[in-house]
């Protein structure tokens, strides 16, 4: 609970308002005491969100309410301006993207997803979070020991907190997957208790192994945890490529081909929203070979125009790969990047990934699961919004049987960024 006062007079007589905040800074009372009269002047309720919550509580004019941000409420936006960026409680997300990190989440979220726990200081560092976090857990674990052993609580709290923050920062990187997380974690967690050990005077070994063991089995767990979650292999973090199928399409444009034509096609339409770890390339990827300029999956003998795949990395960055093919035009490249994205945009949450991953009645390729048939409707949308004619991209878009076909409206909401104006490199 936070005690912060501010002092005044009104008619000479002294003024102190008591601004009561819970543990994410969130303003929960406004009290006020002059003499000896005390009342509560604001009162205020909050969604899981950051929502204000209406018809409850008591109404006040202090505008800086969830997690000490100031709330704005004009010309029909309710939102909280975060400084690097607008935060709407109602959706749950940012109105943009995040300008530092974190696609693997997604580009819009916050507060790590978790706003009941986390906080997120101006919008932009979520890793900070975590490494704040490390910081105080260690800070106050250690500091409560040297306090026990008579050696002062913040002679221990900075020992503590250092080694809390390197091990934050170590845990937000950690891969997804039972082997990946035992392998990382356990050699993080012998550096991190080799550093603990060696700042608290304490046999740096012991330290190494004991963090070593802690860490293993802690990494492991959270590992195949994350990776349940994302629809990984569980055991590895293995995550399936998604892949945009080849069909016979007409030639219009040509675009040279060349990964700089590419390069200038994501910075002129998707710089705002593209994830600064991502890495969109002509290059063929692993585990495909070359055939008629299409990317061959050695595994099933497929043909795709497009190979997105994703790390084991909790926070590492997609790989949208784009086949030659996909050069023959410049209309066809870009309908064939935005399809990427798509499906970049549909695995940034676990919410979305399992939403995308429902099967679907139709055996064809394009539409056969949930997540395919909201990004076919998305390029779809796309190719109408540019006047490009839909007869160009051959059978890759079937608008009659998209008609005919129902999935979460969460999921084309996840992919509306995508579907705008594109300006081609000159």
């Amino acid at each position: 609970m936070g005690n912060n006062y501010t002092d005044t007079t009104i008619f000479d007589a002294p003024r102190y308002q008591f601004f009561i905040t819970d543990h994410l800074g969130n303003t929960r009372l406004i009290v006020e005491r002059i003499d000896d009269s005390t009342a509560v002047v604001q009162e205020t309720h909050y969604g899981v969100w950051g929502e204000v919550l209406t018809g409850i509580g008591v109404a006040g004019d202090w505008d800086f309410l969830f997690q000490g941000k100031e709330y704005v409420d004009a010309f029909g936006y309710n939102g909280y301006d975060f400084h690097a960026r607008q935060y709407d409680p109602w959706e749950g997300r940012f109105t943009s993207i995040d300008p530092v990190d974190f696609y693997s989440i997604s580009g819009y979220a916050g507060m790590l997803n978790n706003p009941l726990s986390y906080t997120d200081k101006n919008g932009d560092c979520p890793v900070c979070v975590a490494v704040g976090i490390g910081a105080l857990i260690g800070g106050a674990f250690n500091g409560v020991k040297y306090a026990s052993q008579d050696k002062g609580f913040f002679n221990g709290f900075w020992r503590g907190a250092i080694t809390g923050a390197a091990g934050g920062l170590a845990g937000y990187f950690a891969p997804i997957g039972i082997l990946p997380g035992l392998g990382y974690v356990a050699a993080t967690g012998a550096g991190t208790g080799a550093l603990g050990a060696g700042l608290n005077g304490e046999n740096i070994g012991r330290g190494a192994i004991y963090g070593g063991i802690g860490g293993g089995i802690f990494g492991s767990v959270s590992g195949g945890i994350q990776a349940s979650r994302l629809g990984a292999n569980v055991w590895t973090g293995y995550r399936a490529p998604h892949e945009l199928p080849i069909s016979a399409l007409e030639s219009m444009s040509s675009t040279g081909g060349s990964q700089d034509y590419l390069d200038k096609l994501v910075e002129l339409n998707y710089s705002d929203i593209s994830d600064v770890d991502m890495i969109v390339s002509s290059h063929v990827p692993h585990g495909y070979g070359l055939k008629d300029g299409a990317f061959l999956d050695l595994k099933d003998g497929s043909l795709a125009a497009g190979v997105t795949q994703f790390p084991i990395w909790k926070h590492g960055g997609s790989r949208v790969y784009i086949a030659p093919t996909a050069f023959s035009s410049k209309e066809k490249l870009a309908f064939t990047l935005a399809h990427e994205l798509g499906h970049v945009s549909l695995n940034s949450t676990a919410e979305l990934r399992n939403l995308a991953a429902v099967k679907n009645s139709s055996s064809n390729r394009f539409i056969d699961t949930k997540g395919h048939v909201a990004i076919q409707d998305m390029t779809l949308n796309l190719i109408r919004k540019n006047n490009w004619n839909i007869g160009y991209f051959g059978n890759q878009v079937p608008p009659m049987v998209l008609d005919f076909q129902v999935y979460d409206s969460r999921l084309l909401k996840a992919l509306q960024p995508l579907i705008r104006t594109i300006t081609f490199p000159k």
